[in-house]
């Protein structure tokens, strides 16, 4: 999915377990990709100015390793499962807001007025983020942010370390 940033001035993706990749592009236009197991159900829309993604939580019984039945996308014979949003070169948004169960994010280069991650588990990497609102709240994880901007910041952890590097 391709998007000008005069479409997209808010973002609200949730998430089960993806890996979350957002970062500024180098042209006009955005992009939204990712790669998912085929029974995964995920939605993705623009409505008004609002990007929005959602991944169906799926509940199993049993864990067994079919990887050999199943074609699944890999990097170096590891599963390479993820959501890569591209944003348009230079652009300020209004608000970026994401919730996962499990999954790490990472963001780099973006600006927003309202950054708001909620993570169950998963490790968070925030990198020359400028914004007025920054809000984390995660139960188990890292967090790492560094060259951060931020008139507020409020970070609630239950478990997992946080560092912020200038």
């Amino acid at each position: 999915m391709s998007f000008t940033k005069k479409q997209v001035q808010d973002i609200d993706i949730a998430l089960a377990s993806k890996n979350l990749i957002i970062k500024e592009g180098t042209n006009e236009n955005g992009s939204l990709k990712y790669s998912y197991f085929k029974d995964d159900k995920i939605t993705s829309k623009i409505d008004g100015n609002t990007l929005t993604m959602k991944e169906q939580e799926k509940w199993r019984l049993f864990l067994v390793d079919i990887s050999g039945f199943m074609n699944f996308p890999t990097q170096n014979g590891t599963e390479k499962i993820y959501v890569e949003l591209t944003l348009s070169k230079d652009s300020n948004l209004n608000n970026i807001k994401i919730r996962t169960a499990s999954g790490d994010i990472s963001i780099e280069n973006v600006k927003a007025n309202d950054l708001a991650l909620d993570v169950a588990s998963g490790n968070i990497k925030l990198t020359n983020i400028g914004t007025t609102n920054l809000t984390l709240s995660s139960v188990n994880g890292d967090k790492v942010l560094s060259n951060i901007e931020a008139d507020s910041l409020n970070i609630n952890s239950v478990s997992g370390n946080v560092t912020k590097t200038i």
